[in-house]
């Protein structure tokens, strides 16, 4: 592994920490590879459990070097999961044999029943030890078409041991929390984690997602992994919103994240634009678009649409499932700064200091930033980046 390879290789594990050039007013960490400072930016100081990590680095840094495999591929795939084990066992759940589980679910990317992948549901107490090993069995087809059933889970203890097989009732689930960086699709699982458990979650599209009471703590998706300090991560995404906006609204924020990672595993491509100085009039081309223009699908949905209020501390009243929708129609969905919408499918025209962008999202998404607005793109394979400027600089931000 090269010094730059391990850097990026950390920025893109990461999500809060990002590259940049002028970073006056931002928080910087230090991590030393090879001898040479590396320097990594964010918006909010690393938290205790982030600080342990990041001395963790410090500590392994040198080594990560000496693997030299001749594929950067398996290199990488080695030392992030050296280190999502060590950011899991930072947050509690040290008693857990991960790369065990990690080499179970390697083993099922090949294995499908009835021409479909195989989904695994596992509610974790690492606090317990039951009857068996599961991830040992030879029987283990017949439990991994058990597993991956929805509104079914196993819950397992330490060394991946059977406790029970149980399902999901629908007077289990609780009410969204506001907070929670859960994907929607997740929240019946996570209405029934007690404390001190996790879920493990892995879905038919190959996707991992391991999660507890605070919220995501660690994902693999396309073969990559990302680890998430929930809060640390929600309030990125409202300081880089509110940095901007004169009047801040923090719960915009907060509920354009939930939404982003929504339809980020709905596995569909899409663009929000929040448009900061009430002009995307002069950089949207389909005037039709906007939910104001005199057309008659646009008068039939107006009343409901305006209902719309990302500013809104009550999911109840944000009409998420509405918002996922419109963001999955070809073209940008934007709002105001004020939380309402202001049109959706709209195509934003191509700015002229955007030469080439790979793909007909991104190009919208960096000419949104150069009109003065802020994009988040989603991709149709779950990528999801945000672009915006700081001091006079356009960032780009990924998460997933």
């Amino acid at each position: 592994m090269e010094k730059e390879q391990l850097y990026n290789l950390i920025v893109d594990l990461i999500p809060q920490y990002f590259e940049c050039e002028n970073g006056y007013g931002l928080h910087r960490t230090k991590i030393n590879i090879g001898g040479i400072p590396y320097y990594f930016k964010s918006f909010r100081r690393n938290s205790q459990n982030m600080s342990k990590l990041v001395r963790l680095l410090n500590q392994f840094a040198n080594r990560f070097l000496e693997i030299k495999l001749g594929s950067h591929t398996i290199e990488r795939e080695l030392i992030e999961s050296y280190i999502v084990t060590n950011w899991l066992k930072i947050r509690g759940y040290d008693k857990v044999k991960w790369l065990k589980l990690f080499d179970y679910f390697k083993s099922l990317e090949h294995v499908t029943h009835e021409n479909e992948n195989i989904g695994v549901n596992f509610i974790l107490n690492q606090n317990l030890v039951g009857e068996f090993n599961m991830i040992d069995l030879t029987e283990e087809k017949l439990l991994n078409v058990m597993g991956g059933s929805t509104m079914t889970y196993f819950r397992i203890g330490r060394d991946w041991t059977y406790i029970d097989y149980n399902y999901i009732k629908w007077q289990d689930i609780g009410s969204e929390k506001e907070n929670a960086l859960i994907p929607g699709f997740l929240h019946p699982y996570y209405s029934v984690l007690e404390d001190g458990e996790c879920g493990i979650i892995r879905t038919k599209r190959e996707d991992i997602i391991i999660f507890d009471k605070s919220g995501l703590l660690a994902s693999k998706r396309m073969g990559n992994w990302k680890i998430y300090e929930a809060d640390t991560l929600k309030n990125t995404y409202v300081d880089i919103l509110t940095k901007s906006i004169v009047s801040p609204q923090y719960w915009m924020g907060c509920n354009l994240f939930h939404i982003v990672f929504d339809l980020s595993y709905k596995r569909h491509g899409g663009l929000i634009i929040v448009d900061l100085d009430d002009n995307c009039s002069l950089c949207v081309s389909n005037e039709e678009s906007f939910i104001n223009s005199d057309n008659f699908f646009k008068n039939i949905l107006r009343k409901r649409l305006e209902k719309i209020d990302l500013t809104q501390k009550d999911v109840k009243n944000v009409f998420k499932p509405l918002i996922l929708e419109l963001a999955s129609i070809d073209g940008a969905l934007i709002f105001n700064k004020k939380g309402k919408v202001k049109a959706f499918g709209a195509m934003v025209k191509p700015h002229e200091h955007v030469k080439y962008e790979k793909g007909a999202r991104s190009t919208a998404a960096l000419s949104a930033i150069y009109y003065g607005m802020i994009a988040i793109k989603v991709s149709e394979d779950g990528e999801i980046i945000i672009f915006f400027k700081k001091n006079g600089e356009i960032i780009k931000l990924s998460f997933l």
